[in-house]
């Protein structure tokens, strides 16, 4: 059974991921990241056999692509505070490539949630990348993608939660056989340049507003987690 890690950025994926890749061999383990994705194309079918472990910014689907029989698993966060970390984790990051996008064009929080930004919808994105629907920008998100984001956690996913990070890891180990040990969080900054309480509270409507499918997701999973 091959197990692909579905990172979804903001999420705690991270500091999980180094935790998650401890438990298997390096040269089984296969980053799935931007600077990969070109030589993953290039592998054969039967080549996938080679790994284990599948780690990366990617939507549900990949496994079509591999040959074992594979299992994914996750982190899911509060939407809203997974997008204000997003849009300032750009804001702070000169190298992102989508931060002289927001700077220039003085970009708000509630903006950036609606938009999206070049052929990224950032709307919903857990909800999305789930639901493995490829799709044009400014497709809008709607009840089907909400319905097969649950079908496919039914059928493929192990999640945990960003805010029960160590309940998360023990869920892990005792349905997946996988075992952590202790660890640090690698990608906190220092110093940031907010607080989610100093925000504009109709800046954290708009983001609500835009990610209702996000919100129900989240929502019923932590149900069904707690």
């Amino acid at each position: 059974m091959t197990l692909i890690f579905h990172h979804i950025p903001k999420t705690a994926g991270s500091t999980f991921k180094h935790l998650l890749m401890a438990n298997f061999q390096p040269e089984r383990t296969y980053l799935y990241y931007e600077e990969n994705i070109a030589e993953f194309e290039k592998l054969s079918l039967s080549g996938t056999k080679d790994f284990d472990l599948f780690v990366g910014h990617l939507r549900f689907g990949i496994h079509d692509q591999l040959i074992n029989d594979c299992s994914y698993i996750t982190f899911l966060r509060d939407p809203v505070k997974r997008m204000v970390s997003y849009y300032y984790h750009i804001k702070t990051t000169p190298q992102h490539p989508w931060h002289k996008i927001i700077e220039e064009n003085n970009i708000t929080l509630g903006q950036f949630s609606a938009k999206g930004l070049g052929d990224n919808n950032f709307d919903n994105l857990q909800t999305r990348e789930i639901a493995g629907k490829k799709t044009g920008p400014r497709t809008p998100c709607s009840n089907p993608f909400y319905e097969l984001a649950l079908d496919n956690i039914d059928k493929y996913y192990t999640v945990g939660f960003t805010e029960y990070f160590d309940q998360s890891l023990q869920l892990f180990e005792e349905k997946l056989g996988l075992t952590f040990g202790d660890y640090q969080v690698p990608n906190r900054r220092e110093g940031s340049i907010y607080t989610f309480e100093s925000i504009d509270e109709e800046q954290l409507d708009q983001v609500r507003r835009n990610n209702v499918y996000d919100i129900a997701l989240y929502e019923r999973m932590r149900e069904q987690f707690l």
